[in-house]
C-alpha cells in the first residue's frame, strides 16, 4: 500500500517550509502553445465524434459494408487531421499508438469485406476507445512535461534518468489493454497517470515519505505498464488490490496538500512575527526597509497559500533564503536541529539509487553521511552545499566544478580528509553562495520567449548588471537586483506576462537599480500595490454579492474601507495598509457567516447579528475618518460574531441529526461538547467538530446534496442503483468506515492537546478513505449487474445480452457464447446446482 505523510510531532516546531524540489522543464514556451494546440485539436476531433460512436450502436444484422466503410473513414480521417506525430518533443512517442488504431480500423475493414459485420462494429469501437485513451495519454503526459522532471526518482529496476520515459511508456500501454478482458488495467493506468499529472507539484515536495508517496504511484504505472505490453493477464485479485491502492493515492495526495499549505502558513506566520518584533529595534533605515519588504513578500505568499495557491520551488527558496539572510539566523538553533536538518538534506541527496557516480548528487549525499556518521558536521555541511549546488548546476545542463574556484581542494577535502580552519571553511561557503548566484543570472540572462519581449529585455539587462556588481565584489547589490528580479518574474509568470497593479513601479525600480540606484524604498512600493490589489480583488468579489437593501450598510461600510486602503497604499503607509487589510478582512469573512444567504447572494443582516458586527463598524468608521481604530474592540466584535456563526451552525447540523436516526446520539453529545467549547472560546476545537459532523454526513458539492455520505452508510441500498436492480444488502465496507468516523468523533470529543487532535484527525481520514474504497467497489459491481441484465456488454467482442463461451480468438471473438435470460433462468430453476456457483461449468440451454 502507499506510504502515508503523517504529520509528526517534532515536525510542529520545525524551523523551515515544506520545499518542492526544483525541477528541470523539458519545454519552453513555444513547445507548450504548440503541444496545447494539438491536444486542442485532438480532442475536438474526439467531441466531433459523439454520434459516430452512437451509430456504431446498430446491431450487427442491421449493419451493412458500406457503413463500416464509412466509419472507418471518418475514423483514419480524424486521425490524420489530429496530426499527432507532428507534436513537438511528445509526438515522436505516439508514432506506435497512431499505427496500433490504424491497425485495428483496418481490420475492421477486413471483417466488414469479409462480411462478418459484427466483429467490424466492434472493432471500430475498439478503435475510437483506444483514440479517447490516447487523448488522455497526451492531457496527462503534457501535464508531467509542464510541471517538470525532478531528478530524485527512484523506481526499482529503472535507472534514475530513464524514470519518466519508463512513466510514460507504462501510460501508453493503456491502449494495449482495450477490447480485451484487461481492460480494468487501462482504466486504472489512466485514473494513477490523472492522480499524478495534477499534483506533480506537490509530488515534488522536499520529504521523504512524499518521495516514498510518489514514488509507489509511478512504480504502479511502470508495474501494470509492462505487463500490458506483455500481454499478462490483469486477476480480479490485482484489480481489487489496485482500487484499494488508487484509493490510498488519492486520499494520501488530498491529506499531503493540507499539510503542505498548513505547515507553510505556520512557517510564515511564525516569521512574520520574528520580523515584526524585530522591525524596529533596528537603527538602520535599511535594514528597516529589507525587514518591511520581506514581511509583504511572506503575507503575500501566506495569503495565497490560504487560497489554494501552491509556491513554486524557486519563490520558496528565494523566500527561506532572505528570511535566514536577514535575521542571520543561518544555523539551526540547536544542536539537535542542525544535526536532523543535515540528516534530512544528505538523505535526500543520496536516494535510493545504487550506482554512485563520483560528483554527482547523490555522491555528494554519500559523503554527507559518512561524514556525520564520523561526527564531522563541517564536512558534511560542505557535501551537502556542493550536493545542492551539483544538483542546480544540472539542471541548466552544466556542473558545479564550472562555477567554484576551489572545487579541487573541497572535493580533496571530502574524499581526503584534508583539514580545514573556519576561515577556510568561510571562504568555501561564499564561493559556492557566489556560484549560486550566477546561475541565477545565468537562468535570467538566458530567458527566452516572443511574448512581452521588453519585459524579456528588462529581465536580461537586469541579470547582466547583476553579474557586473558580483564581479566588482558588491555582493549586496547583486543579491538585492536578482531578489527584485527574481520577484518580478515570478509575478509575470503568475500574470502570463501582462501588467499587472503595482507592475509599472515595480519596472521603474529595477530600472533604476540598472542604472545604480539602490530602488530598495520604489520596489517596495510596488509590491505593496501588488499585493493591496490582490487582496482587495478578493474581498471586491465577496461585496459584490452583497446584494439588496438589508445589506446596504456593511456593503458601503467594505467599499470606503477598499477605497481607504488604496489611498493609504499610494502614500506607501506600509504598517497602516498591513492593519486595515487584516481588519477588512475580518470584516467581510465575519458578514459571510452572519449574512443571509439567497441563491448564493448575502442579502440582509438581521437586527441580531447587526449588533454583533456592531464593534467592527465603529472602528472602520473611525479609521475612515483619520483616527486610529481600537484593535481591542475589534477583535472582541470578532469574536463575537465567531462565536455566533458557530452557534448558529451547530444548531443547523441539530435539525439535519434530528432527520437522521443513524448514529444521532453520538452527534448529539458531539454538538453538546461543541457548544461548550464555545462557550470557553475554544472556538478551534469547537470548529473541529462541528466540521466532522459536516463531513459525517457529507457536505454538499460537486453536484452532490448534503448528507450523501449518510446516505450511503445508513440504508439498505448502499449506493445509488438503477432501479431493477436489487438490493445489494448491507456493505461490510460502508459499517467499517461509519464505524471509524464515530470513534473518531468520540476521540475529537476527549481531545485537548494537538496531538489528540490529530490522532482524530487521523481516525477520520481512514473512516472516509475505507467509505471511498467502498464506493468504487459497490458502482463497478453496478456494471458487473447491468452486464448480467443484458443492459451492457460483459467485455468487447460479445454483444449485450450474451454471456462468452471459451477463450477470446484471435480476432477478438469468442466461439459462441449463451443468452443470458437462459442463464437466468437456469439459475432460477436449478437453485441447488452445486457446481452453478463454483464457475467450473459451462451452463447453456441444453443443461
Amino acid at each position: 500500500m502507499p506510504g502515508r505523510m503523517e504529520r509528526r510531532e517534532e515536525e510542529e516546531e520545525a524551523r523551515l517550509p515544506i520545499r518542492i524540489v526544483p525541477t528541470r522543464r523539458r519545454l519552453d514556451e513555444e513547445q507548450v502553445a504548440e503541444l496545447r494546440s494539438a491536444l486542442a485539436r485532438l480532442t475536438q476531433k474526439i467531441a466531433g465524434l459523439r454520434e459516430f460512436s452512437e451509430q456504431l450502436r446498430v446491431r450487427p444484422d442491421e449493419a451493412t459494408t458500406d457503413f463500416v466503410e464509412e466509419q472507418a473513414d471518418r475514423l483514419s480521417e480524424s486521425i490524420q487531421e489530429a496530426n499527432l506525430t507532428a507534436a513537438p518533443v511528445l509526438g515522436e512517442r505516439y508514432q506506435n499508438e497512431v499505427e496500433l488504431i490504424s491497425r485495428t480500423i483496418d481490420a475492421a475493414r477486413r471483417a466488414g469485406g469479409e462480411g462478418r459485420l459484427g466483429h467490424a462494429i466492434n472493432m471500430l469501437q475498439e478503435a475510437h476507445s483506444q483514440l479517447q485513451a490516447l487523448n488522455e495519454v497526451f492531457d496527462i503526459e503534457m501535464r508531467i512535461m509542464m510541471a517538470g522532471m525532478p531528478d530524485n526518482i527512484r523506481l526499482e529496476g529503472v535507472e534514475p534518468d530513464q524514470a519518466y520515459d519508463a512513466v510514460f511508456e507504462g501510460l501508453e500501454a493503456s491502449l494495449l489493454d482495450i477490447g480485451t478482458d484487461n481492460e480494468p488495467r487501462s482504466r486504472l493506468l489512466l485514473r494513477l497517470g490523472r492522480v499524478f499529472s495534477e499534483n506533480a507539484m506537490l509530488y515534488n515536495i522536499d520529504d521523504p515519505l512524499v518521495r516514498q508517496e510518489r514514488d509507489a504511484l509511478l512504480s504502479h504505472i511502470v508495474e501494470r505498464g509492462e505487463q500490458a505490453r506483455r500481454g499478462a493477464d490483469y486477476t480480479t485479485d490485482q484489480e481489487t488490490r489496485d482500487r484499494e491502492a488508487l484509493a490510498g493515492f488519492q486520499s494520501n495526495i488530498e491529506r499531503i496538500a493540507g499539510q503542505f499549505r498548513d505547515r507553510n502558513i505556520e512557517v510564515f506566520d511564525r516569521w512574520i512575527g520574528n520580523l515584526g518584533s524585530q522591525v524596529e529595534e533596528q537603527e538602520s533605515e535599511h535594514m528597516r526597509e529589507r525587514m518591511q519588504s520581506l514581511i509583504n513578500q511572506l503575507q503575500d505568499a501566506r495569503r495565497r497559500l490560504r487560497e489554494g495557491e501552491l509556491l513554486s520551488p524557486t519563490e520558496t527558496r528565494r523566500l527561506t533564503s532572505d528570511y535566514l539572510l536577514t535575521t542571520g539566523r543561518e544555523q539551526p538553533e540547536t544542536d539537535e536541529e542542525e544535526l536532523e536538518d543535515l540528516n534530512r538534506l544528505a538523505g535526500s541527496l543520496r536516494g535510493r539509487g545504487r550506482r554512485l557516480r563520483e560528483g554527482s548528487p547523490a555522491w555528494f549525499g554519500e559523503q554527507a553521511i559518512l561524514a556525520l556518521n564520523e561526527g564531522d558536521q563541517n564536512r558534511a555541511s560542505l557535501a551537502i552545499s556542493m550536493g545542492i549546488l551539483e544538483r542546480t548546476a544540472r539542471e541548466s545542463g552544466s556542473s558545479a566544478r564550472e562555477y567554484i574556484p576551489d572545487y579541487a581542494v573541497m572535493m580533496d577535502v571530502l574524499t581526503r580528509g584534508r583539514p580545514t580552519t573556519p576561515a577556510t571553511l568561510s571562504r568555501y561557503s561564499t564561493e559556492i553562495n557566489v556560484a549560486f548566484s550566477i546561475l541565477n543570472i545565468e537562468e535570467f540572462e538566458g530567458l527566452g520567449g516572443r511574448r512581452a519581449r521588453a519585459r524579456r529585455e528588462r529581465i536580461r539587462n537586469a541579470a547582466g548588471t547583476a553579474r557586473e556588481r558580483l564581479n566588482s565584489g558588491n555582493m549586496e547589490g547583486a543579491r538585492r537586483l536578482l531578489n527584485m528580479i527574481s520577484y518580478y518574474h515570478d509575478q509575470l509568470e503568475r500574470n502570463r506576462w501582462r501588467a499587472w497593479e503595482g507592475s509599472p513601479i515595480v519596472e521603474e525600480a529595477i530600472d533604476a537599480e540598472i542604472q545604480g540606484e539602490d530602488a530598495t524604498e520604489a520596489f517596495n512600493r510596488g509590491m505593496l500595490f501588488t499585493r493591496v490589489s490582490s487582496e482587495l480583488e478578493g474581498a471586491g468579489d465577496a461585496v459584490r454579492r452583497w446584494r439588496g437593501r438589508g445589506i446596504s450598510f456593511q456593503r458601503q461600510n467594505a467599499r470606503q474601507m477598499m477605497e481607504h486602503i488604496q489611498s493609504l497604499a499610494r502614500e506607501g503607509r506600509t504598517e497602516e495598509v498591513v492593519t486595515a487589510l487584516s481588519l477588512l478582512a475580518m470584516y467581510v469573512e465575519s458578514v459571510n457567516r452572519l449574512g443571509e444567504r439567497r441563491r448564493g447572494n448575502i442579502v440582509r443582516i438581521s437586527d441580531e447579528n447587526a449588533v454583533h458586527l456592531s464593534g467592527m463598524d465603529s472602528q472602520i468608521q473611525q479609521m475612515l475618518a483619520g483616527e486610529q481604530a481600537d484593535r481591542r474592540v475589534f477583535m472582541q466584535s470578532y469574536l463575537t460574531a465567531q462565536q455566533t456563526n458557530l452557534r448558529e451552525e451547530a444548531s443547523r447540523l441539530e435539525e439535519l441529526a434530528n432527520s437522521r436516526d443513524a448514529g444521532q446520539g453520538l452527534v448529539m453529545r458531539a454538538l453538546e461538547t461543541a457548544r461548550q467549547r464555545i462557550s470557553e472560546n475554544n472556538l478551534r476545537g469547537a470548529a473541529f467538530l462541528l466540521q466532522y459532523i459536516r463531513d459525517y454526513y457529507g457536505r454538499a458539492g460537486e453536484g452532490r446534496r448534503e448528507g450523501w455520505r449518510y446516505n450511503l452508510f445508513s440504508v439498505t441500498r448502499e449506493v445509488e442503483l438503477p432501479e431493477e436492480m436489487p438490493e445489494v444488502g448491507p456493505v461490510v465496507g460502508y459499517r467499517t468506515g461509519r464505524r471509524m468516523l464515530e470513534r473518531a468523533l468520540e476521540m475529537e470529543m476527549q481531545a485537548s492537546t494537538e496531538e489528540e487532535h490529530s490522532a482524530a484527525a487521523r481516525q477520520f481520514d481512514r473512516g472516509t478513505r475505507r467509505i471511498a474504497q467502498t464506493r468504487i467497489l459497490v458502482e463497478d459491481y453496478g456494471h458487473v449487474f447491468a452486464a448480467y441484465q443484458g443492459t451492457e456488454q460483459f467485455t468487447q467482442g460479445v454483444d449485450a445480452g450474451q454471456l462468452p463461451l471459451g477463450e477470446r480468438q484471435e480476432d477478438g471473438t469468442f466461439p459462441r457464447s449463451i443468452d443470458m435470460l437462459t442463464v437466468r433462468m437456469y439459475e432460477h430453476t436449478h437453485p441447488q446446482d452445486a457446481e452453478l456457483w463454483t464457475g467450473d461449468r459451462e451452463t447453456d440451454g441444453q443443461s
